[in-house]
């Protein structure tokens, strides 16, 4: 394992703050390179683990990136027999009417 520290820190002047764009294509964490063994221990963990020395003291926590493209969005499914009554309904409720409702429903 060996550390890489971020490429911005050295360009930059007292005082000086990186633009947008340098921030965007440079991430200002330090990284730490892995070596095989270890990268395989971490590869394919889908939740988030706590990093501890030999002793179980913690170090820090991993957090996976996850593949995105491999998720679709859910939505509730709604008929059109559902769209239809909601558009024909004339009862409808403010904001604070619904949050009053809520709250009473928290009180029981």
């Amino acid at each position: 394992m060996h550390l890489q520290a971020p490429k911005l820190l050295g360009k930059m002047r007292k005082g000086e703050m990186p633009s947008t764009e340098e921030r965007e294509r440079d991430s200002e964490m330090t990284q730490l390179i892995l070596d095989a063994a270890f990268a395989g221990k971490l590869n394919g963990l889908t939740q988030a683990v706590q990093l501890c020395d030999p002793s179980g003291r913690v170090l820090g926590q991993f957090v996976p990136v996850l593949d995105l493209s491999e998720w679709e969005p859910v939505s509730p499914e709604v008929t059109e027999e559902e769209l239809d009554h909601l558009e024909q309904s004339t009862e409808w409720y403010t904001t604070e009417e619904v949050l009053a409702h809520l709250k009473t429903l928290e009180q029981q």
